[in-house]
């Protein structure tokens, strides 16, 4: 019950610390730098002829584009795995890396997702 009890007040404090973030540069950089950006620099390493430009938190290409809304930008996915983690009973050490695991992780899912979208 400890572990529900501090995943699901971890998990809505990290949601509302996002919510209050809204419309500021951390909020700006993790959609336009970390997500459209890297998301470009992969479609132009696989596809240059593509030829993908971000603007702002939109993927513009000649064919198209994406727009990366509020919730596509993979901050829930992180939200719960590193409740998960940081209310697993286990050494700090442990959660550090786990924690690092799963920004890796949502991260890359994120990304994969993007581009399946994109393309």
């Amino acid at each position: 019950m400890r572990f529900v009890l501090t995943f699901l007040a971890l998990f809505v404090a990290l949601q509302a610390a996002w919510s209050l973030a809204q419309g500021t540069a951390l909020h700006r950089g993790v959609v336009e730098v970390a997500t459209v950006g890297a998301a470009v620099s992969a479609i132009n390493l696989l596809t240059p002829q593509v030829r993908a430009a971000a603007s702002g938190a939109r993927i513009q290409a000649a064919g198209g584009g994406l727009n990366v809304l509020a919730g596509c930008e993979g901050t829930e996915v992180l939200f719960l795995l590193a409740a998960a983690v940081l209310a697993h009973r286990s050494s700090w050490r442990l959660r550090a890396a786990g924690l690092l695991g799963a920004v890796g992780l949502a991260f890359v899912l994120n990304q994969a997702r993007i581009l399946a979208l994109f393309y």
